[in-house]
């Protein structure tokens, strides 16, 4: 079950990061779902260390981080959840 979890939070987290530089790319095509990328605008100002420069491959990275780290947490939570007492 481990390696289930671990793939399916590398998919969700790939995805995330890959979604995020199209976002970058096309911003016109994803109109306000680009909320989503604010957990890789804040690790790329922490990294550049500026609010006006910073690269979207670091958004795409720190992306990729997040949501792979909430979906692996999702998945811990609901298999406590549902396994029977």
């Amino acid at each position: 079950m481990k390696k289930s979890m671990l793939l399916l939070a590398l998919c969700i987290g790939t995805c995330a990061g890959a979604l995020s530089l199209l976002m970058l790319d096309y911003p016109d095509r994803f109109g306000p779902s680009i909320v989503l990328l604010f957990p890789g605008f804040i690790v790329a100002m922490a990294a550049s260390g500026n609010v006006h420069v910073f690269s979207t491959s670091v958004v795409a990275i720190g992306d990729f981080g997040f949501y792979f780290g909430l979906a692996y947490f999702a998945q811990t939570l609901w298999k406590r959840h549902a396994s029977p007492r």
